[in-house]
């Protein structure tokens, strides 16, 4: 059996309460989405994209004991039957596939449920899904499913950002915008002549988090430069930097110092008959990323 590459893409998920912005949103509802969506037919669990004679189906959903989740999407473009060329002797003959049929292509992703968002990993295929139409997929079931029950319990948004796997700093540099800085600093703190508050911490769950927001049409690149700068120094009190802004291509960003990997491909075993990758071995270096973050 061969061995390939596979690059792979990060990305964060965050569900948000769209009645109540500023309250929590549970981000385990998105389990609740994917088992509802693969309990329909494929009939019903497809998204046709007309204009791309393309159609995106979600083709398996389940979860294992290190809380991981795995997800494979099938994807078929169907209105396109050249005939085939033999590559031996350079003959064609008639494509025997029928006009609403495509050779499936599955994209293989992973994710972990955090407190207060998703990591996604996700397997980048040309001719697969991207993750702009994932979302829309989710989205065009969240909104059956919340017309279905009726209820609060589907009424939020699923919005992604792009999770950088190289140097903060560098990946900080390419951003033509940033928005919002997190800057944790150890609870200790609390007690010190940083802030002297309190010394009485043993009941405090997390670490103190300072927000900062541009001011509209402003960004706070150069605050959280320095910021940085005190954070990548021996000893230091600032435990991490999170930071939301965007890229040249206007897509959201995340940067967070404690999810910053160097992860971009893995290596799969390939069928030698069909070329497809093999799904345990995707998943088994999937569940090994996913945990170490």
């Amino acid at each position: 059996m061969s061995t390939r590459d596979r690059k792979i893409n990060f990305y964060v998920i965050a569900l948000s309460n769209i009645d109540l912005p500023d309250q929590p949103c549970n981000q385990s509802e998105i389990v609740n989405l994917f088992n509802y969506i693969i309990r329909f037919v494929w009939q019903e669990r497809k998204m046709d994209i007309n204009r791309e004679n393309k159609v995106h189906a979600l083709d398996s959903f389940s979860s294992n004991d290190n809380a991981t989740y795995h997800v494979v999407m099938k994807t078929a473009k169907y209105r396109h039957r050249p005939p085939l060329l033999d590559t031996i002797n350079g003959t064609e003959r008639d494509n025997p596939k029928r006009i609403h049929e495509g050779e499936p292509e599955k994209t293989h992703l992973a994710f972990k449920v955090l407190a207060d968002e998703i990591i996604l990993i996700m397997e980048d295929k040309k001719n697969g899904i991207a993750i702009g139409r994932f979302i829309d997929y989710l989205n065009k079931f969240r909104k059956r499913y919340f017309d279905e029950n009726n209820n609060d319990i589907a009424k939020y948004a699923i919005d992604w950002s792009i999770l950088p796997k190289d140097d903060f700093l560098y990946e900080l540099r390419s951003l033509s915008s940033v928005k919002i800085g997190e800057v944790y600093y150890d609870k200790q703190c609390m007690g010190s002549e940083f802030l002297n508050w309190s010394e009485r911490t043993e009941n405090v769950q997390r670490d103190i988090v300072i927000s900062m927001r541009a001011i509209r049409g402003e960004s706070i690149f150069d605050t959280i430069m320095d910021v940085y700068d005190k954070f990548n120094v021996t000893d230091s009190v600032i435990k991490k930097i999170r930071i939301s802004g965007k890229n040249i291509n206007n897509n959201n960003v995340i940067l967070d110092t404690d999810l910053i990997k160097k992860t971009e491909h893995v290596t799969v075993d390939i069928e030698e008959e069909t070329g497809v990758v093999n799904t345990a071995e995707m998943f088994r270096q999937f569940n090994e990323i996913l945990l170490e973050m």
